[in-house]
This record gives structure tokens, sequence and C-alpha cells, in this order.
């Protein structure tokens, strides 16, 4: 009886977003990642297809390039030429002279793709960190979750980003069971150890890791029975909560389920998705509480009842992030990609 009034309870929650079976849809046109470089957005179809759209409106552009093998992740250079990785091997696309060159070949499965201050490559990889000039793996099997172990390799991260110094930041999302973090130095080639403080990645699945002037942010997000969410600052490696929201013990005041956020250079505020829209907040003020956060959109998009980990809704937004004209652009799980730039939100595929 108690499971029936969660699940109630969730419906309600989400009453007001439209509900749609992935199983009914066409998945052709659906994103796996996106990369911003300058007016345009390059973005990587769950086919491993590549699709280029101008910004700020979102009109396809002509002439995206294709390789003969499905890709099946993205990134960019320090000289905002467009890298790619197919099975085993990695590509850099040169924007101006329109043309593929091979970067190298790598074993195991590949996750993300870094280049470091001096545009050298490294890898994420299951089976660690590869510096594809030397092939050097670096492995970690430390947890910084007690509930999750590393012996030989590691799962498919959430998310990872690179801080100005150096740093690799990955983050895993394991569902009721929490999250996980893993910080490497591409220079000195060793894994560092952050401070949580009072921060639970057993009970934080992380859901964005974001770099924002000298520091670095994190989202967390839970849908397991109750709702949870919190946006996490780390000044060197310390960590302090900036916001943190669950859903009050009778039920009177649900949780922010937050899922991707982002750091906008523009006016320095952070942004944030929840089941609630995108919010707005600056760091430097205090922004303990949702009251103190400004609501600025409410996007409509498809939830996917379902995880493989946790009770309740999948996260409906995968990825947020600003383009140099104040835009933001986030990529959905079933929705294509989204634009919110004055004040208006607009979806394409």
């Amino acid at each position: 009886m108690a499971r029936y009034y969660y699940y109630l309870f969730f419906l309600l929650v989400f009453s007001n977003c439209k509900g749609q079976s992935r199983k009914e849809q066409d998945t052709e046109d659906e994103y796996h990642d996106f990369v911003l470089v300058d007016r345009q957005i390059w973005a990587l179809t769950n086919q491993g297809k590549l699709s280029v759209f101008d910004l700020p409106g979102g009109k396809r552009a002509n002439g995206a390039p294709t390789l003969d093998s499905p890709i099946i992740a993205i990134s960019k250079d320090r000289h905002s030429n467009i890298a790619v990785a197919s099975t085993g091997k990695v590509k850099i696309f040169d924007r101006s002279l329109k043309s593929w060159s091979d970067l190298g070949n790598y074993d195991g499965r590949l996750y993300g793709i870094v280049f470091d201050s001096a545009n050298k490559c490294f890898l994420i990889t299951n089976n660690g960190i590869e510096e594809l000039g030397t092939h050097k793996l670096y492995f970690s099997d430390s947890s910084m979750n007690d509930q999750i172990h590393y012996r030989k390799q590691w799962s498919q991260p959430n998310t990872y980003c690179c801080d100005r110094d150096n740093n690799i930041w990955i983050g895993f999302g394991y569902g009721e069971w929490g999250g996980n973090l893993l910080v490497f130095n591409m220079g000195r080639h060793n894994f560092l150890f952050p401070k949580l403080g009072e921060f639970k990645l057993e009970l934080s699945p992380i859901k964005c890791i974001f770099p924002a002037d000298s520091t670095v942010y994190l989202s967390s997000g839970l849908q397991h029975m109750s709702i949870s969410g919190s946006i996490i600052q780390f000044d060197h490696l310390d960590a302090r909560f900036v916001f943190a929201s669950e859903d009050s013990r009778d039920r009177t005041e649900n949780g922010q389920y937050i899922g991707p956020a982002a750091f906008n250079p523009s006016d320095h505020c952070i942004y944030f998705y929840s089941q609630n829209g995108i919010f707005k907040g600056n760091p430097e003020k205090d922004l303990t509480t949702i009251e103190k956060w400004e609501k600025v959109a409410s996007p409509k998009l498809t939830w996917t009842y379902g995880q493989p980990d946790a009770v309740g809704y999948s996260m409906n937004v995968l990825k947020m992030e600003f383009t140099g004209m104040n835009t933001l652009v986030f990529l959905t799980q079933s929705d294509g990609i989204g634009i919110f730039d004055n004040g208006k939100i607009a979806l394409f595929k």
C-alpha cells in the first residue's frame, strides 16, 4: 500500500509534464551529446551521425561531415576543432580544410575525449584514462562511495569536464546507491581526492560537473521513493553546499529533482534544471533555499517512467551549456535539443 502512495505522489508531481513511452517514439533523431563551436551546435545522434545547427535560431546547417563508421563520442580540442571517436579510432575535423585526420587508436570502451592546455588528447575509457599519444593507462580502484567498488574497470560515467588546472572531473550515478567522483590531473598523471564534507555520495547520483571561473561545481539528483537534489561547489578540492533540497517528511513540500546545471559567464550565475523548470542563481549570494533562486523557464518535456537502478522517472534533460552569446543549449532525453534565448524556449531535431 505504501508503494502505491509513492507512485501516486510521483504522478501528481509530474502531472504538468507531458508523458510518453520511449517505445512509442521514433528514436532516429534523438541525440547522445553535443559540443558548441563558434555559432554552431555539433550534435551526435544515437545512431552515431553528426548534425550541425546554426545559432541562435537552430536552423540545420548544410554539409555536416560524415564518417564510414558510427561515431560513439564527440568533443573539441583547444583550437575548437571537432574530435570524434568511432570504435578503436579517434579523428579530428579541421573545419577550415573540411577534412578528417587520424589522432590515434585505442583499446577498450570509450566514454569521453578531453584535451589538456597543451592540446594533448586523453581518453576516458572503461580501462582507465588513456593518454592517446603514449597509450599509457591510468586507473584508480579507489571509491569515495563505500557502496561502489572498482576492480579492473569503470562503468559509464554520467558526466565529465576539465578545469583550468588540467584536472579531469568524472561523475557517476548509481540511482539508489548514489554516485561517485574521480579527479585526475593530466600533467602529473595522478588521481586527486576531494574532501566531501557533509556531501554524501552514497545518497547523491551525480548529474553534471561544470567549471566556473576558478572553481568547479556539480549537480546531483535522485528520484527513488522521494525526491532530492543539490548543487555543490568545490573550492580547490573542498566541497560545500550551495543548495540542497528534498521532500519534506510530511510531503507538504516537494524536493527538486535536479538534473544538469551550467555556469553562465555573461551574468556569472548558475542555472539548473529540475522537474519544476530552469532556475537561475548568483553563487556570490545566499542560495540555500529554492525561494532564493529565480525561475526563468518552464519547458514542457517528455518524462519516461522507469530507471535501471531506482524507482521513478529518469532525468529528461541530460546536458546544459552556455554559448558565448548568452544562449543556453540543453540536450533532452526524448525531445531533441533545446535553446533558451531571450526568455523563450525552442526545441528542434
